[in-house]
């Protein structure tokens, strides 16, 4: 179970130095957001992006290595490629529906001639084809937290 709720922080250069001292000792935490995929420039990307959003990020190259770190209850999103070697994200789906089915999932992928119908679920909030349209995907993440 996660406890407590999460924001985005949006610095400002313009900022107090009280404002910002009072934003960071919140009781509120930042949103910690997984990413599984395998092609590391991809996981750099994002990685950037949501950082630069202000959201905490966990990586991972694989299903397997997410789920033995024991990530799944660490985290509030997850954002996870379809098509990677060993465990792919059709496989980690069909766990995290078994484990934590409520858990809002944004799937990635490259492949355009993958049928989308067979994979989308409950806890799925959208799917991004690469390259990912940072703001689309700011957009889909604030809007899956918004409705857990």
């Amino acid at each position: 179970m996660i406890l407590g709720s999460c924001r985005r922080y949006y610095p400002s250069f313009g900022v107090s130095w009280w404002v910002y001292w009072q934003m960071m000792n919140t009781e509120e935490r930042a949103c910690v957001i997984g990413i599984v995929d395998d092609d590391r420039r991809v996981v750099e990307s994002v990685w950037n992006l949501l950082e630069s959003a202000g959201y905490d990020v966990r990586l991972f190259d694989s299903g397997e290595g997410f789920l033995q770190a024991g990530a799944i209850n660490d985290i509030d999103l997850l954002i996870c490629d379809i098509r990677m070697p060993g465990m792919d994200g059709t496989e980690l789906l069909r766990r995290l529906a078994r484990e934590r089915p409520r858990l809002p999932v944004i799937l990635i992928t490259a492949c355009s001639d993958l049928d989308l119908t067979r994979i989308q679920g409950s806890n799925n909030r959208g799917v991004f084809r690469k390259p990912i349209d940072g703001t689309a995907l700011i957009e889909a993440i604030s809007a899956a937290i918004a409705s857990v």
